[in-house]
């Protein structure tokens, strides 16, 4: 049930979740999503995935950017939600989901790199580290547009009050002219390898990195540049973003031979083209329509049941599928494989 609602930017709101009879909510850990079902009129029930940035007095809170991109439709669900759920709603979830999660048998130092709305989850791990951690060494750095655009600038500034070790810096993109309110920015201009440099202590570091793809790909750059092994990197991404270097090398490496998938429902077989990341996009390819929402193997939406043969993932989804069910948007085939689609 949603039990409390606060505006945390022009954008940004967060959401109060509690279970109805007042009991505590599943425990989640740090960096969790939590699956939601939303009733959108016009487009039925649609399924998405939020970010727990915070859990609280035994509460669940959803942290929510309303998507109004130029050039783009708006966000169906996100839009929905910032104009139709009231304190008092009743919300349909799932558990706390995901593996993008702290380390926890590691005592290397951490850096914490996030991108706009990308701060939720480590925002909730920054938490996690005040209550459990408060002296291990942590940098975190935020890549915002401005400040208009900047939530949590207080809860972030009350954390690094309780962890000495705590080093934060704050990049905007955009100068507003005559900005005064809130707290101003360290620096201004893209979050790069030479801001990195100056923050990240070693190579021997754990990175999390969160935030929308073209931020995600450049501190990917920027990481291996300064010789951070991809291992200590762990990263969650929102929609379809992924990283793309990771991508074009899993699909080299990729076994081709005999990869011919079989559509059962729709009577369709084909060789698999390697120009498609997953068989999701394979599948549009050849005019299909299956059900999908984040396409980053985080919200089960395109689970698909296999007939037959093997698919293999070159990036492990989040989602959770039994033996003889498929992520239609992470999974690759692996050899023959026929799908009840």
């Amino acid at each position: 049930m949603l039990v409390a609602a606060q505006q945390e930017t022009e954008l940004v709101t967060s959401y109060w979740l509690a279970s109805p009879d007042g009991t505590a909510l599943p425990t989640p850990l740090a960096g969790q999503y939590l699956p939601i079902s939303v009733e959108v009129p016009g487009h039925g029930l649609l399924r998405r995935t939020y970010t727990l940035s915070a859990f609280e007095a035994g509460r669940y809170r959803l942290s929510i950017k309303r998507e109004c991109l130029p050039d783009r439709p708006p966000g169906r669900v996100s839009n929905h939600i910032h104009d139709n759920w009231a304190v008092g709603d009743l919300i349909s979830a799932g558990i706390p989901r995901g593996h993008f999660v702290l380390d926890g048998a590691s005592s290397r130092p951490i850096v914490l790199l996030a991108g706009g709305i990308g701060i939720t989850p480590l925002l909730a791990m920054l938490r996690e580290l005040a209550e459990r951690e408060a002296r291990r060494n942590v940098v975190l750095v935020l890549a915002m547009r401005h400040q208009h655009d900047h939530p949590f600038q207080s809860e972030v500034a009350d954390l690094a009050c309780r962890m000495p070790n705590l080093t934060v810096h704050v990049r905007y993109s955009e100068r507003l002219p005559g900005a005064v309110s809130g707290r101003a920015p360290d620096s201004h201009g893209l979050v790069d390898e030479a801001l990195l440099r100056d923050f990240v202590p070693s190579p021997d570091v754990d990175v999390y990195l969160c935030g929308p793809g073209p931020f995600m790909n450049a501190m990917d750059q920027s990481l291996t540049a300064l010789g951070v092994a991809d291992e200590r990197v762990r990263y969650e991404s929102f929609g379809p973003a992924t990283l793309e270097r990771r991508s074009k090398q899993a699909q080299v490496t990729r076994s081709r031979e005999n990869a011919v998938v079989s559509f059962v429902k729709a009577g369709i077989t084909a060789p698999f083209d390697p120009r498609a990341l997953n068989l999701l996009e394979f599948a549009e390819d050849l005019g299909l329509d299956p059900p999908f929402s984040c396409r980053s193997g985080r919200c089960g939406a395109c689970t698909t049941r296999k007939v037959s043969g093997a698919v293999r993932y070159d990036n492990v989804p989040v989602a959770a599928t039994a033996k003889d069910e498929v992520l239609l948007c992470c999974a690759l085939p692996d050899g023959p494989v026929s799908l009840e689609l």
